[in-house]
C-alpha cells in the first residue's frame, strides 16, 4: 500500500536551448522544471511497512507532445524543497532516487509520446513532502 499520493505537480516556465556535450555534438533540448507535492494518504492505516520506499510517478503537465523517444538520455535531477514530519517520534529519511523518464502513450489514443517522471521516495514518518524536478529532454 502506497503511504504517499501525489497531490499536485507545479510546473515552471519551459526554458528551449541547445545542449553541447563534451565531444562537441549540440541537439535542441527542452528543461522541464517544477515542483510535485506529495502527502500521506489518510485511507492507509498506520504501520504499513514502515521501512518501505515508494515508486511515484507523474507525467510532465507543461510537456511538448513527443513523436518518438529522444536518443539521448535525459537528465534529471530531484532536490526536497519543504517537509512536514508526522506526529510520531522517530526518525524519517528524506528525498528521492532512483528517478527515471519514460515516453507513455498519450492517454487520449493520440500517437504522440508524454515524458513521465518516475522515482522512490521514502514515506515512513512524512505527512507532506514537496520536491523540486527538473529535467532536460531531448527534442524530436
Amino acid at each position: 500500500m502506497r503511504q504517499l499520493k501525489v497531490s499536485a505537480v507545479v510546473p515552471a516556465a519551459r526554458l528551449r536551448l541547445t545542449t553541447i556535450n563534451d565531444q562537441g555534438i549540440s541537439w535542441p533540448s527542452t528543461i522541464y522544471s517544477g515542483h510535485v507535492v506529495l502527502d500521506r494518504d489518510p485511507t492507509v492505516p498506520d504501520g504499513v511497512d514502515l521501512d518501505a520506499t515508494e515508486p511515484l510517478s507523474f507525467v510532465i503537465p507543461d510537456a511538448l507532445a513527443a513523436s518518438r523517444p529522444p536518443k539521448h538520455a535525459p537528465l534529471i535531477e530531484l532536490s526536497v524543497r519543504a517537509v512536514r514530519g508526522r506526529t510520531e517520534p522517530g526518525p524519517f529519511h528524506l528525498g528521492a532516487y532512483d528517478a527515471s523518464l519514460t515516453f507513455v502513450p498519450d492517454p487520449s489514443g493520440g500517437d504522440n509520446l508524454w515524458p513521465e517522471l518516475t522515482f522512490h521516495t521514502a514515506s515512513t514518518g512524512v505527512e507532506h513532502i514537496e520536491l523540486n524536478y527538473r529535467v532536460v529532454v531531448e527534442d524530436s
